[in-house]
């Protein structure tokens, strides 16, 4: 029997949304948002082939796997709760170059989300992280490219709101030909920022490569890289 569908489903270009709820490997369907929603919290949705280009909103704990699956989407939107993580791995997430278009991966709320083996391109911001609870954000292994315009936006983007506090740990990440390359920003929370990058190559930004600003009373900022060029 196949992985019943509380804790498993499966996507595929090829696929059809006619095979809902979509927990069978051999039959997937096709459409990310419509997976999505009958995977249970807490499932994961997996990428037997590549899929279409999708704008996801994601509201609940879930892994997203299309590690090897030559997968594209176009952004990520994702809004959960204390309580929820979602992990992403394997995707380019993108837009044409020049083409008009939002940020790659958008964070609000609180909880965890992680990243892994992603290529993020174009668009004002790669990912942005806007907690208004205790976010935490992971990345591991991804390279993000091409983002921001001028003086405006760039790569990675750590700004939590009222009532917001971030941790964040980025390795073996590459965040190159940007605008910014890292940018935290203190000024709208008093909840701090920490932040560890390791093993990480952050080059090529036309501002700066890593930068940590606040205001008087506002969030202190934590940052600390080692092994990184």
């Amino acid at each position: 029997s196949y992985a019943d569908p509380v804790g498993h489903t499966y996507i595929a270009q090829t696929g059809t949304d006619g095979n809902s709820p979509c927990y069978n490997p051999k039959l997937p369907c096709a459409n990310l948002v419509f997976t999505m929603g009958n995977t249970l919290p807490g499932g994961t949705l997996t990428c037997v082939g590549p899929t279409g280009l999708w704008t996801p909103s994601i509201t609940k704990s879930i892994m997203i796997d299309c590690e090897g699956s030559n997968s594209s989407t176009n952004s990520f939107t994702i809004a959960i709760g204390a309580t929820d993580t979602v992990t992403v791995r394997g995707l380019m997430i993108e837009t044409a170059q020049g083409a008009a278009g939002g940020t790659r991966i958008s964070f609000t709320g609180s909880g965890t989300l992680i990243l892994e083996k992603l290529h993020l391109r174009n668009g004002p911001v790669g990912i942005s992280f806007t907690p208004n609870g205790a976010g935490k954000l992971i990345v591991r292994d991804s390279i993000i490219s091409s983002t921001g315009n001028g003086a405006q936006g760039g790569g990675i983007v750590v700004a939590p709101q009222t009532g917001g506090s971030a941790q964040v740990t980025l390795e073996r990440v590459t965040v190159a030909s940007n605008a910014f390359g890292i940018a935290f920003d203190g000024s709208n929370s008093t909840g701090g920022i920490n932040a560890t990058i390791t093993d990480s190559v952050i080059a090529s930004n036309t501002q700066d490569g890593i930068v940590a600003t606040t205001t008087a009373g506002h969030a202190p900022i934590g940052v600390l890289v080692t092994n990184t060029k």
